[in-house]
């Protein structure tokens, strides 16, 4: 980067200085010295305890401390240190050019120094952090941060801690394990140019080590030393690997920030954000009626329209209001709320219920949806931050975007609130990490709609009623009120796909739908997207294209009105987002095995893609619960069915050698053995994934063991092995706690397993004499209490097990009457 270029950066407030003793060397101490460097301070104490020979300053402040002859010595050792400190690094005076060179619009300041030259130069008006300092306040302001300690907040405590003086303060608190730390590598990654004046880092390893980056941070830092300075040739090498240098010292620093600035505008802050959109009641004055149209976008292509949402806010004409919305709103009131997920299965709604939610804050909130991630996405979350007020981000399907939520954790504080969604069974296995990310005071909420309450059916019945849906809930509120808990199981899916048997809807669909279906190519075009929706892949028209390896006429495509209703080829995205459009075409047309067919397809040719999408690809396409999300139950495709229909999909797989040797498909193959009833299959195929495990380094197999476990249930709940059956509890229940002692963030994976015993025990306890049911009830009663010591709402598990419990204790009663 030419000198003129990092310049503009600077003036355009996206440069980060770094500072050495070089850049204070200039400034008078209140002493009336030049201001001290670690090398004074050194010679300092060496004179005071007649040193003859030179060290560094931790190991002449290490002997300094250590010599001390007792307690009361060492506390005035301590003190005197610290009246040093203050001597030699407080600033009486400095010179102009740094004074200019400290208040240029720099992004941040980082510095090794211990003394206050740079907040002399800002007349102490400016925020001081050091090392231990949190992220999110140091990047929440333009500030200094003193990484090495900082001479007016020093105190007899800090010496061998906070304020790296002694060889113990270099060791116990690592600047690499820091806050300050993960602020810096932020900076360093977002900052259009970076300064380093007067830091030779012969000693700052753990900063060369962020410096030394790949070309990209490289060609962004250039060092500013004095002409005429010696460096050695290795001093000049070292920085040379990490950045240009500029042997024109501070002032000529300045001199060229003030040529440039003659005729430069500095460009405005761009406070437009790209990966995030902010969601507000811009919509005030724009009103626009509800017509059939759009809820037909709504359906069809899962599209929610946010003017008429925002319109529709507090009534139910376009999407009803769930009950959820007023508890989350309320939650969101608790200081010590950080997250909120929203999780329910496929369709049932979470989108819709985190759309209008955002809707419903605005005003109350600064509210921001995540949309997808562009190249400065960071900044904007630095931008979101800074911003006043309240704030919540908003992030569907968050465990794609683990990397964004984690990063806002770290960078804001708890005034930004994040609420989540994802589907159910996904979030129980994902939501372990974020219980690591955030602070042990704060708290997150889970929130399942995956069933209609009584108010929410009597709004939807009316809902439905005025919508005129003819043949299908045409009758009394009561009567589809009736129909939505018996006949759809309370479940928003089941009544959308109810809603589809209208015959006026279902008329659109086929007319869109049977066109696509009786051509090949565009049938395997509409089963990817399906399997894209369904599995959350992600991908873009292109790489679906890829996957089913079809020569195809693009153009032939792009004319094809009913394939445009699914997909936008000119613009490379996926048109059709409903996953209720995506489960009644599955119900309705029996297309479990060409879905088969084509899920095996986007897993064979996967390699086409990336490495990065290829490893998606295979890894959610072998999994059991995104198969079986896939797959579902037809007029002629009952559950047995459908169990062996991916038991044939693991076979046709297993032929494939890139699953040889991997873990996860043997556990997946054993798991789909298990659906199937084929016992001795599962336990070879469990096998094989312990042996693999085995083989690899350190690898955790609380997965095979939690799967394991339940076989050793299934099967003795399927077959007759009553004589084994306490023995196999015992057993199972053996590799469940081994489970949870391997990876206690996720328990959860043991415990939705639990059921089976309750099952296993009721098959069996009529066989059991006293001593089989006492072992039993043992093993009840030390897992209730493991469970009940659970941070998480265990309540079903413990509801079962104090069942089994229970049924025990009443069959013991019985025998000895």
């Amino acid at each position: 980067m030419l000198l003129e270029e990092a310049i503009k950066h600077i003036l355009d407030g996206n440069a980060l200085l770094f500072l050495g003793a070089g850049f204070s060397r200039d400034a008078t101490n209140i002493s009336n010295k030049k201001m001290a460097d670690a090398v004074d301070f050194s010679n300092l104490l060496s004179e005071e305890m007649n040193l003859d020979e030179v060290g560094t300053l931790d190991e002449v402040t290490d002997l300094y401390l250590q010599s001390a002859p007792n307690e009361r010595e060492l506390e005035n050792r301590k003190s005197n240190l610290i009246r040093e400190i203050q001597n030699l690094f407080y600033t009486k005076e400095i010179t102009n050019y740094q004074k200019e060179i400290a208040k240029l619009p720099w992004k941040r300041i980082y510095t090794t120094n211990y003394d206050d030259t740079v907040e002399f130069a800002y007349d102490f008006k400016i925020n001081t952090y050091t090392m231990n300092s949190k992220q999110n306040d140091i990047l929440n302001k333009n500030c200094v941060v003193h990484l090495n300690g900082y001479a007016r907040s020093v105190s007899s405590d800090e010496l061998e801690n906070d304020f790296k003086l002694t060889t113990r303060s270099y060791l116990v608190d690592s600047f690499l394990a820091s806050e300050s730390k993960k602020a810096f590598d932020h900076d360093v990654r977002n900052s259009k140019a970076i300064i380093i004046i007067g830091a030779s880092l012969k000693y700052d390893l753990d900063i060369q080590r962020v410096l030394y980056m790949p070309d990209e941070v490289k060609k962004k830092i250039m060092f500013i030393d004095k002409n005429g300075d010696r460096y050695s040739k290795i001093d000049s090498a070292r920085k040379e690997l990490i950045g240009d240098i500029h042997n024109i010292g501070a002032e000529g620093l300045l001199e060229e920030v003030l040529k440039v600035n003659q005729s430069y505008i500095p460009k405005q802050s761009n406070e437009e954000l790209k990966s995030f959109s902010i969601i507000n009641n811009s919509y005030n004055y724009t009103y626009k009626e509800l017509d059939e149209t759009d809820i037909w976008s709504l359906l069809i292509h899962g599209e929610i329209e946010d003017l008429l949402l925002n319109i529709n806010k507090e009534n139910n004409d376009y999407l009803i209001q769930r009950d959820v919305l007023g508890t989350i709103a309320g939650d969101l009131m608790n200081p010590k709320m950080r997250v909120g997920i929203i999780h329910s299965h496929l369709g049932n709604g979470k989108t819709c219920v985190s759309k209008m939610l955002a809707h419903k804050l605005t005003g109350k909130y600064e509210v921001f949806e995540f949309i997808d991630l562009d190249g400065e996405w960071e900044l904007e979350i630095e931008k979101i931050n800074r911003m006043e007020g309240d704030k919540v981000v908003f992030i569907d399907n968050y465990h794609n975007h683990l990397g964004v939520v984690y990063k806002i954790l770290h960078m804001t504080t708890v005034e930004t609130k994040l609420i989540l969604t994802s589907r159910s069974f996904i979030n129980q296995s994902v939501y372990f990490r974020l219980e690591e990310k955030i602070a042990k005071d704060q708290i997150i909420n889970e929130y399942d709609i995956n069933s209609l309450t009584e108010k929410e059916i009597i709004r939807l019945s009316k809902y439905l009623i005025d919508r005129n849906f003819t043949g299908v809930f045409d009758s009394s509120i009561e009567e589809t009120a009736k129909i939505i808990r018996t006949q759809c199981n309370s479940s928003m899916l089941n009544v959308l796909l109810f809603i589809m048997k209208s015959k006026i809807i279902e008329k659109k669909i086929n007319d869109v739908i049977e066109p696509i279906l009786n051509d090949k190519i565009k049938k395997d075009i509409l089963l990817a997207v399906i399997v894209n929706n369904s599995c959350t892949l992600d991908l873009r028209f292109d790489e679906i294209i890829s996957l089913l390896g079809h020569q195809l006429n693009i153009a032939t495509l792009k004319r094809d009105k009913n394939l445009n209703e699914i997909v936008d080829i000119d613009n490379n995205i996926i048109k059709m987002k409903s996953s209720i459009l995506s489960k009644h075409i599955l119900v309705s047309k029996n297309l479990n095995m060409s879905m088969v067919d084509i899920i095996e397809k986007m897993v064979v040719e996967a390699v086409k893609l990336s490495d990065g999408s290829c490893k998606i690809i295979r890894e959610k396409l072998i999994s059991i619960s995104n198969v079986r999300e896939i797959l579902v139950q037809t007029r002629v495709t009952d559950n047995k069915a459908i169990n062996q229909q991916v038991l044939n999909y693991f076979d046709r797989l297993e032929k494939l050698k890139v699953f040889n040797s991997n873990i996860f498909f043997w556990m997946q193959y054993g798991m789909a053995c298990i659906d199937a009833n084929k016992y001795d299959r599962a336990e070879v195929y469990f096998d094989n994934a312990y042996k693999l495990a085995e083989k690899a380094k350190n690898f955790n197999t609380y997965q095979i063991d939690t799967q394991y476990g339940r076989f050793i249930l299934e099967r003795n709940i399927d077959e007759d092995r009553s004589n084994e059956s306490v023995k196999d509890l015992k057993e199972a229940v053996k590799y469940w706690r081994a489970a949870i002692n391997k990876n206690r963030t996720q328990t959860y994976y043991v415990y939705k397993q639990f059921y089976l015993i309750e099952s296993s025990i009721l098959k069996n306890l009529s066989r059991w004499n006293s001593q089989q049911k006492n072992q039993a009830l043992s093993i009840c009663n030390t897992l209730i209490d493991l469970v009940s010591k659970e941070r998480r709402d265990y309540r079903h598990t413990l509801k079962s097990l104090e069942n089994c419990k229970k049924k025990i204790l009443i069959s013991a009663i019985g025998e000895k009457k």
